[in-house]
């Protein structure tokens, strides 16, 4: 999985939603060091430090650099902030194969401390149980048997961007539209928030690019043979373990628009290039989108009881920084030697949709745009963090700087839901260290509770 923290400014905003300075960069750097593990090399500019932690991350090639040095761009490296420049990928990886959340955090503990935790798998959780405006338990099925559990001290929720509003819903808590369609009783807690502020960043491709005889580029879905998928599951070697020979490296670009708002040190484009295609992805978007009841679904245990509307580009400005991102792509695949020396050129295959406009005008990418958008599958921000207290109803955030669901008792989220604003970086990173930081705040408020609890930590 690709991992980037992103710049500074986004958790600084962050902060200033919350209205607290621990959800700063300066602050929360701690935590996406304490889970770094470098493997990779360096690209020699650059003084960032390398950390010991639990993750374990890679570097790419450098022919994509050349091409941005030529631009005047420079590279950035791993732990630097990230700024306006190029840089290298970094992937969390170890030995040839993807390492995941499980595998980094949870594996060893579960192996070696079975005392602290059980972990129930193919346990499907349906709704959170209350007495009155305390959550006292979940109710879940596992293997077709319905069960509950209670909680000692809290409901901690980390079903992420998409489910955790369907089981916010489901348990009485949300906009009061969301709870009548849904016909959910009883209502524990009206927060209009939920399931709202929706964000991701829309992505859109430019290719194929194509290359005189003079370079070969291996493209796994093209030219994998039964050899390197033998090389890769017995042995973790071969080309299918280089995650490199998909993607080169990334540009990370200000568009004009951003540039005037927040300056350039707030990048707003994310470009990157691998054998076949040009990439872009607006890492800073201004639309908003929500998850809507469906008015057709059977029920709340319907996996389609909310839909998804992301809402891309309703926002001109949008719009113009993608087109500004094409424009990039252009630029460094056509006009720098890096590229030209091995005759790289864009081969145009219109569309039908936008086949009245002529091909490179503005109309034309804003009709390519609309019509070729995707997601980057990093959607946040439907149980948004905000101030605890708040001047009148209602509420415009679900939960509070301590990830608290509002207007209840003993209930908190931590998943990627609660991001106020999305960062401008891959967020597997933030949500992960969401985690790591939402570990010390529980820590720190049971142990203010209870000073054994405090021994019992700083002894282990």
């Amino acid at each position: 999985m690709q991992y980037e923290r992103g710049s500074p400014q986004s958790y600084d905003q962050w902060a200033k939603i919350t209205g607290d300075r621990t959800w700063k960069y300066e602050q929360i750097l701690k935590y996406f060091k304490k889970m770094e593990e470098y493997l990779g090399i360096s690209t020699k500019e650059g003084n960032g430090d390398m950390n010991d932690g639990t993750l374990n991350l890679t570097l790419g090639q450098e022919i994509w650099f050349n091409a941005g040095r030529e631009l005047g761009f420079t590279i950035f490296n791993f732990s630097e902030p990230q700024r306006v420049g190029f840089h290298p990928l970094r992937f969390t990886q170890k030995n040839g194969m993807r390492i995941n959340t499980y595998a980094a955090f949870l594996k060893t503990i579960e192996e070696t401390r079975k005392t602290f935790l059980e972990i129930r798998r193919y346990s499907i959780v349906s709704k959170i149980l209350f007495e009155g405006k305390r959550a006292t338990g979940v109710y879940y099925t596992r293997h077709g048997i319905p069960r509950v559990a209670s909680a000692m001290k809290e409901v901690i929720i980390c079903a992420g961007t998409f489910k955790t509003p369907i089981l916010l819903i489901k348990s009485g808590i949300g906009s009061e539209s969301q709870l009548r369609a849904a016909n959910v009783g009883p209502i524990i807690a009206i927060l209009p928030e939920v399931g709202r502020n929706l964000q991701d960043h829309p992505i859109v491709q430019i290719g194929p690019i194509s290359f005189d005889d003079n370079i070969t580029l291996w493209n796994p879905q093209q030219n994998f043979t039964f050899e390197d998928v033998e090389q890769f599951f017995k042995f973790k070697k071969g080309p299918l373990t280089n995650p490199y020979e998909l993607k080169f490296g990334e540009a990370i670009v200000a568009s004009n628009g951003s540039a005037r708002e927040v300056g350039p040190g707030w990048p707003d484009l994310q470009i990157s290039f691998d054998s076949v295609k040009c990439t872009i992805r607006l890492i800073r978007s201004h639309s908003r989108g929500l998850l809507k009841f469906n008015s057709s679904a059977t029920g709340i245990e319907d996996p389609f009881f909310l839909t998804a509307e992301f809402k891309f580009f309703k926002i001109d400005r949008d719009i113009d920084a993608m087109i500004q991102g094409i424009d990039f792509c252009f630029k460094v695949v056509e006009s720098t030697e890096s590229f030209q020396k091995f005759g790289a050129k864009h081969v145009h295959q219109s569309i039908a949709e936008c086949d009245h406009e002529e091909f490179g005008s503005k109309e034309y990418w804003t009709c390519y745009v609309k019509h070729t958008a995707g997601l980057s599958y990093s959607a946040v921000g439907t149980c948004r963090m905000g101030k605890k207290y708040e001047l009148d109803p209602p509420r415009s955030s679900v939960v509070d700087h301590k990830l608290r669901v509002h207007d209840v008792e003993n209930l908190r989220i931590v998943d990627a839901s609660v991001m106020p604003t999305i960062p401008n970086a891959n967020v597997a990173a933030a949500t992960m260290m969401i985690a790591e930081k939402s570990s010390d705040i529980i820590i720190n408020h049971y142990c203010r509770k209870n000073s054994k609890l405090c021994e019992t930590k700083n002894k282990s």
